[in-house]
């Protein structure tokens, strides 16, 4: 994360580097999900008690990652961050329903 490529970005908000991710900039979503790896991890090992493999959870994770990006309206006035981590549970959560 702390790679010299990501230094123009690191000095941005949340909000600012998911309208550029919004608006096709590669380098801010791959920053966005530098960021929130070890987030989508912590998250993972608490679902892990269900028996559901751990790599799967981190699947599901990153995938509810990505929606967040895709679908997060910053004039809704609520904080990436907030989102994200909704976005992250509610796709563990739905993936571990269909188990």
């Amino acid at each position: 994360m702390k790679s010299e490529k990501y230094n123009s970005l690191a000095h941005k908000s949340l909000e600012s580097l998911v309208t550029e991710a919004q608006k096709g900039n590669q380098l801010a979503y791959s920053f966005i999900v530098a960021k929130y790896g070890a987030i989508i991890g912590n998250i993972a090992k608490s679902k892990n008690i269900y028996g559901v493999e751990f790599e799967d959870m981190l699947q599901e994770g990153a995938i509810g990652l990505m929606t967040a990006v895709e679908k997060f309206d910053v004039d809704k006035n609520v904080k990436f961050n907030t989102y994200a981590n909704i976005c992250i549970q509610t796709q563990m959560l739905d993936a571990l329903k269909k188990t």
